[in-house]
């Protein structure tokens, strides 16, 4: 039964994705008892995106501008283009840009 089990789960491709920028936000900020003025930075940066699958202990990912429908087309393209996704079953979260 357990051989069933790893065969089965074998062919699992776990997907994931994670964003960030430059425009960092503290919630909390130590200052002197004097006031000070703080200007926080109004440009953001640039949007990393960084895509991966995992399979097997076995990392496949990507770096992008942002996350939507054609960026994560464009990673599971790039993706079959290495390794042999049939049969596999790709797990993903609800993100909106997985459906789309």
């Amino acid at each position: 039964m357990i051989i069933q089990f790893v065969n089965y789960i074998y062919h699992f491709r776990f997907f994931d994705e994670t964003s960030s920028n430059l425009w960092e936000r503290q919630r909390r900020l130590w200052q002197p008892r004097t006031r000070i003025k703080v200007t926080l930075c109004k440009q953001q940066g640039i949007n990393t995106t960084i895509l991966g699958a995992m399979s097997r202990g076995k990392l496949f990912y990507r770096l992008a501008d942002g996350t939507n429908g054609k960026v994560v087309h464009e990673f599971f393209e790039s993706m079959a283009r290495v390794h042999n996704l049939k049969g596999s079953v790709i797990v993903l979260d609800n993100h909106a840009a997985h459906y789309t």
